[in-house]
């Protein structure tokens, strides 16, 4: 987490007791290309990720 998130995660923890915060992936296939030819393909790869929210509700 960028610093700033380590702060207001803290400040959110310190003001509200409870605090919660989550992360989402979208695995997929990922095909790895070498000099035009299949290297590798990986069925687990992540795809995206989303970090936690800026906010505290």
């Amino acid at each position: 987490m960028p610093p700033e998130a380590d702060k207001r995660l803290a400040k959110a923890a310190e003001e509200l007791g409870n605090v919660v915060i989550a992360s989402m992936a979208r695995y997929g296939e990922n095909i790895v290309w070498e000099n035009g030819r299949v290297q590798e393909v990986q069925t687990s790869a992540v795809l995206d990720f989303y970090e936690p929210l800026n906010k505290t509700v």
